[in-house]
């Protein structure tokens, strides 16, 4: 496990998060609280000397492996009757990207600089073969997770 750089420069910087996404991050700020209080003490995680809230850790609140994320994902998944196999912790992105080009009101390079693609051709690469499942997925996990 190692916390590194962004790969490019226009991957850092501030993200805009959704009112779902903003509540479900509280919530679960709020069952690591409880979590903290049960251990006593929680391990201090710094990157460049500056100390990180992260959001995925272990019970112990150290850093999670990415693919003990994507094991989670694809429980939910599972559980809301959606197959899993080729969900991960990227499926999401490819679902924001797709859904934006497919509403046809962004152009690709629009897009390509929302999500900080430093390419346009790497944004056509997760649209080119968009077919109808991403589309599925991603109005699924919005009505799991609208709670408006």
């Amino acid at each position: 496990m190692s916390l590194g750089p962004t790969k490019t420069d226009r991957s850092a910087g501030r993200q805009q998060l959704g009112p779902t996404v903003v509540h479900l991050l509280r919530q679960h700020k709020e069952l690591q609280a409880a979590d903290w209080a049960k251990l006593g003490t929680w391990p201090l995680v710094t990157y460049e000397g500056e100390r990180l809230d992260l959001v995925f850790v272990t019970a112990r609140g150290t850093p999670m492996l990415r693919q003990h994320v994507v094991r989670a994902i694809r429980t939910a998944a599972t559980r809301a009757g959606l197959d899993p196999a080729e969900l991960g912790t990227h499926a999401g992105r490819r679902s924001v990207i797709t859904n934006l080009y497919a509403s046809k009101a962004l152009e690709l390079f629009d897009v390509a600089g929302f999500v900080g693609h430093a390419e346009v051709a790497t944004t056509r690469g997760y649209v080119q073969h968009e077919g109808d499942r991403p589309r599925q997925v991603s109005e699924k996990a919005l009505q799991l997770l609208d709670l408006q």
